[in-house]
């Protein structure tokens, strides 16, 4: 097993990875485990043909659940979706370690202005349901994205921005509680 999966697996679950029938079993029916099993599965080095067919059940499993999140995503270790319904990530987005993602997020490019570009996310970052962050902007560490909020800025490390525009207020420890099973 991927050993970046291992590590997504115990921040959705809190129990550590085991080869085992009950795991098995989980990932088969929690479908946030199934996706991200198949997005380390494509990042992994494989076969063509192997690649396509995983390709194809990503796709698959994207359009029942609403999911557009491609393997060439750069994502850290301990990637967390809960809820994982309607979840749209580009592409060119960094994604850091422990960070976990609602339904209805969006990580999104932004074409044209100064923020033309991607979002880069720092480590231990809850982005909450809903809210959507657009454009080339950098997400500190140990932030809270607020749920509905629309982010087209820059948010500085320990703090939690909230509203549309995002209005950030900072905080020490920000993340206490919305981070677990951090790796």
């Amino acid at each position: 097993m991927n050993k970046m999966f291992r590590y997504d697996y115990y921040r959705m679950t809190g129990k550590e990875y085991k080869l085992c029938f009950k795991s098995i079993i989980e990932i088969l029916f929690k479908h946030n485990l199934k996706y991200m099993w198949v997005i380390r599965k494509l990042q992994a080095p494989s076969c063509k043909l192997t690649k396509k067919v995983f390709e194809v059940y990503r796709y698959c499993l994207g359009k029942k659940y609403g999911i557009d999140f491609h393997a060439d995503t750069s994502v850290g270790k301990g990637f967390a979706m809960f809820h994982a319904y309607c979840i749209t990530i580009n592409p060119r987005c960094v994604i850091g370690n422990n960070v976990n993602i609602a339904k209805g997020a969006t990580l999104g490019a932004s074409m044209r202005g100064k923020y033309s570009g991607c979002p880069t996310i720092g480590n231990k970052v809850y982005i909450g349901i809903n809210s959507t962050i657009v454009g080339n902007v950098k997400i500190g560490n140990n932030v809270i994205i607020a749920p509905n909020a629309y982010v087209n800025r820059d948010i500085p490390d320990n703090s939690v921005a909230v509203g549309n525009p995002a209005v950030v207020y900072p905080r020490d420890n920000a993340t206490d509680g919305y981070i677990n099973f951090t790796v």
